[in-house]
């Protein structure tokens, strides 16, 4: 099949490394993969091409010509940024073509659902979102995004070695670490008061690393004169140096505002087997439990104690931290490998009547290990907010204040 892949652009994050590794997958599979950039290019550009993949930056009158020429059988969105406008273009030049969109923060999108055949949604919760926010329920089937697990797997002794060395992590400290997106709502100032607790509490020989970290963040650590136990970097280069950093780290450390749709770090930290501890966010993105896997590849917290307890935990159990590792990785591999993944979506477009039913929230693995009382406070809280917009500001306020999350934004 001819599968045409659509992102807004081609630079570092979530959306444009689904949507590149979609592309390879389905090259990988032997279809005639492409992808168009509808707004600009990126790093990952230059990535698609050495696979000989075509790559084609804004809806130029040259690329409708080809689009004609090429006229493909699948246009896959990734929903992120894109206007109706430039969608309506796609379905009026292809309209043979059969368009699918991976769904990317489970709300409906700026064009019509109806140029759609499904929706992807990227993980149960997702699913739960979508549906409460009026999405079809015939339309809307779970497709996690797809991971490219060989460039990510546990680096040597001697590679992680040399990695403190490069960045000044002294050989023997215990390293608490989190990569991510440098927007302010990916992180939360108590990842920096948790390594403080930590480090005075626990270890006083400990180091907080900080890949790409928010600068109202490092602000709040230098106010609490902390930066000289954190390690930040800017940028980490290529996947093998990505891997040594997830593999220097001891125990990955998720906390933030906005939580995840579905989460790379986390599942890159596992493919390195290192075990991740997770914040649940029930007032907003929350599909973090289900990469992870509560006890499969780390712990997924419902309270500020209980993620410190974690921490400790793992802390003075290095056994188990290893069999987390493990876990976690095993079940990266088999839930999440990018051609698996695509095929997924190759059988759902072979078939017929294919959607996902909404589970009921008390059964979501984001939730689950709350008291049948908090349960029934959590989804009171969420219908209110996801039914009535006036009363969305104050429903997240009390799910944060349940959840014992500081707001900090």
């Amino acid at each position: 099949m001819k599968i045409l892949t659509v992102v807004y652009d081609l630079d570092k994050g979530g959306t444009q490394r689904a949507a590149q590794n979609f592309c390879e997958a389905y090259k990988a599979l032997g279809h005639d993969s492409q992808l168009i950039a509808v707004y600009a290019g990126g790093p990952r550009e230059q990535e698609l091409k050495v696979l000989g993949i075509s790559v084609y930056v804004t809806i130029t009158p040259e690329f409708i010509k080809h689009l004609r020429d090429w006229d493909p059988d699948i246009i896959h969105l990734h929903s992120h940024a894109l206007k109706k406008v430039e969608v309506y273009k796609l379905k009026e030049v292809c309209p043979r073509a059969r368009m699918i969109e991976t769904n990317v923060f489970s709300c409906l999108s700026d064009y019509s659902e109806n140029s759609v055949e499904y929706s992807f949604q990227l993980s149960a919760w997702c699913n739960y979102l979508y549906h409460s926010r009026g999405g079809s329920t015939n339309k809307s089937v779970i497709i996690p995004n797809p991971v490219k697990t060989q460039p990510f797997k546990k680096s040597t002794y001697e590679d992680c070695q040399a990695f403190r060395q490069k960045y000044n992590i002294p050989g023997d400290a215990f390293v608490l670490g989190r990569i991510g997106q440098k927007h302010f709502a990916k992180w939360s100032y108590y990842l920096v008061d948790i390594f403080q607790k930590f480090s005075e509490e626990v270890n006083a020989n400990s180091c907080l690393l900080l890949v790409n970290a928010h600068e109202s963040l490092i602000s709040y650590a230098k106010d609490k004169g902390l930066l000289d136990k954190i390690i930040l970097i800017d940028v980490i280069t290529g996947d093998q140096e990505l891997a040594q950093c997830y593999s220097t780290i001891d125990l990955f450390l998720h906390i933030s505002t906005q939580g995840e749709s579905f989460g790379y770090a986390l599942a890159e930290s596992l493919l390195c087997e290192t075990p991740v501890i997770a914040y649940n966010t029930p007032w907003s993105d929350n599909s973090q439990s289900e990469v992870i896997g509560d006890r499969v590849g780390g712990y997924c917290a419902n309270s500020r104690k209980e993620f410190f307890k974690f921490i400790k935990t793992l802390y003075f159990n290095e056994k188990l931290r290893h069999e987390l590792g493990k876990r976690g990785r095993e079940k990266i591999i088999n839930d999440y490998n990018y051609t698996v993944v695509a095929q997924k979506v190759i059988d759902i477009m072979t078939r017929e009547n294919t959607s996902s039913k909404t589970s009921p929230i008390s059964s979501l693995v984001a939730i689950r290990n709350l008291s049948f009382i908090k349960k029934n406070i959590v989804r009171i809280l969420l219908w209110i907010k996801l039914k009535h917009e006036v009363t969305h500001r104050g429903s997240n306020f009390v799910l944060k204040k349940l959840y014992n999350h500081k707001i900090y934004y």
